[in-house]
């Protein structure tokens, strides 16, 4: 990436001029100025040329654990003379930031685990063995892929659930490439289960992501779905849906299993004995004391990883992943280890009446013009009118700093109102992959001229809506904060 050249570049220049300056003046206070002003050149480098605040991270990450040690060795050594204590401070705190280092990448990553967990429930008559596969998330199928799938299948599942993010690349044509090859994996580790193989999609993943499941006796929900398996119940929730924190799943007599991408979902009515999700890596990075510091989700952090207890004999299982986040992101974890779920039966915001709704058509919004999206409307609780009405990219929805702050300035914007302006505020970065997801969208609909939702729309990838939000317009939403 040119970014991490020119940051790297610059960052070396100014560590050369730093130690050359403290060994020209060698004292203490010319090497803690020397400090700051080289911190101060790594934010702003990172800050300017981060393509997203990944790529912000990422740059972050190579002057924290690269420029930092480096620096501080250097300076050590043009102390050494006239400061050794302080010198050898210097070399001393180079030390940790590499063994940190080369834990974060190069070991951890690859540190497998498989992390079981036993749930006793009297609607079971015999146990059952379900294995969770999430976030597999790589852009090159190798090795690690092929351990990992390998060691689910050791495990014996009776059922196997996989919560989307298959691939990750900026470009379509490497989705393309990819999906063959982690197809022809899958089969050669022999996927399969009694129960079945019940795959969704998670919010990496373009159209056509189901094709990664051709040839196998696997199911890929595009819509959410309920299915019978014998002795459980099984509701697949797209990624619409599962983002969604006032979802509403109706209970079952069976034991009820409910899979979906994000864990968002689980802030909403769930009737289910078990919710299973992906997508938060576990936070990635978990610091000491503090936890995970990035997860993505509206679920509280403690319910980033791991099992939580929701109440009511629910419980919410979130797997660690397999994967890291790609693209513009560095590739690391810390005291996260990507992992497989186990799972055993005695084993191992929308505020008020607001309702997505998926819209197709151009979009009269300079800022992503030609993009077919959602509609966003709300409804008058009196005569159920359409009050004001925003159409934006469907998978814009995910990359909205807060959904419900949107919804509640767009429904107090009066028609013929600044909505450019208003969206404008409320969106962080897109990155190249949302676009080329949209210019696809808009192929799919130009080759079936589709020009409103019908019963084949959305393709894949997309959560299936309901065509209007009048019969949303009666059903309260659980308050967005309290469930925050």
């Amino acid at each position: 990436m040119i970014a991490t050249w020119i940051y790297n570049a610059v960052m070396a220049a100014a560590d050369a001029g730093a130690i050359a300056a403290v060994a020209r003046k060698p004292r203490l206070t010319t090497a803690a100025a020397a400090l700051f002003a080289v911190a101060t050149v790594a934010c702003a480098l990172a800050a300017i040329h981060g393509e997203d605040n990944f790529g912000i991270i990422r740059l972050a990450a190579w002057g924290g654990f690269l420029h930092a040690p480096a620096l501080c060795i250097g300076l050590g050594v043009v102390l050494f003379r006239s400061h050794r204590r302080a010198a050898i401070a210097f070399v001393s705190a180079a030390a940790p930031i590499e063994i940190i280092a080369i834990n974060a990448f190069l070991i951890e990553p690859r540190r497998l685990e498989v992390t079981r967990f036993e749930i006793a429930s009297p609607k079971l008559d015999a146990p059952l063995r379900v294995v969770l596969i999430a976030d597999i998330q790589t852009d090159r199928v190798g090795d690690f892929e092929r351990r990992a799938l390998q060691r689910a299948m050791e495990e014996r599942p009776d059922l196997i659930v996989l919560t989307g993010d298959y691939i990750q690349h900026a470009e379509m044509s490497e989705h393309e490439r990819l999906r063959p090859q982690l197809n022809a994996m899958l089969k050669e580790v022999g996927l399969a289960a009694p129960l079945g193989v019940h795959s969704v999609n998670g919010n990496v993943d373009p159209f056509g992501w189901e094709s990664i499941f051709d040839g196998l006796d696997a199911r890929a929900y595009l819509n959410e779905q309920t299915v019978d398996l014998g002795p459980i119940a099984l509701t697949a929730l797209p990624l619409g849906e599962s983002y969604w924190a006032g979802k509403r799943v109706a209970p079952r007599e069976k034991f009820h299993v409910v899979i979906g991408h994000y864990p968002d979902y689980a802030l909403g009515d769930i009737g289910a004995d078990l919710l299973l999700a992906g997508h938060t890596h576990g936070g990635q990075v978990r610091l000491p004391f503090i936890g995970p510091i990035l997860t993505l989700s509206a679920v509280p952090r403690s319910w980033a990883a791991g099992r939580t207890e929701l109440g009511d004999g629910r419980t919410l299982i979130v797997s660690r992943g397999l994967g890291m986040e790609r693209e513009y992101a560095p590739r690391l974890r810390f005291r996260v280890h990507p992992a497989n779920s186990r799972e055993g039966w005695r084993f191992d915001v929308m505020r008020r009446r607001w309702r997505c709704i998926m819209g197709l058509g151009s979009v009269a919004n300079p800022l992503i013009p030609l993009f077919t999206g959602v509609t966003l409307m709300s409804q008058q609780p009196d005569d159920g009118q359409t009050l004001v009405q925003v159409t934006v990219p469907a998978w814009m929805i995910p990359h909205v700093e807060n959904l419900n702050e949107l919804l509640q300035a767009v429904e107090a914007l009066p028609p013929g109102g600044d909505l450019e302006g208003l969206i404008e505020t409320h969106l962080i970065d897109l990155n190249r992959q949302c676009y080329d997801t949209a210019l696809r969208h808009r192929a799919w609909a130009a080759e079936r001229q589709v020009s409103e939702p019908s019963e084949d729309f959305p393709p894949s990838g997309l959560s299936s809506m309901p065509q209007s939000a009048a019969a949303w317009a009666n059903q309260a939403a659980p308050d967005p904060d309290a469930a925050r």
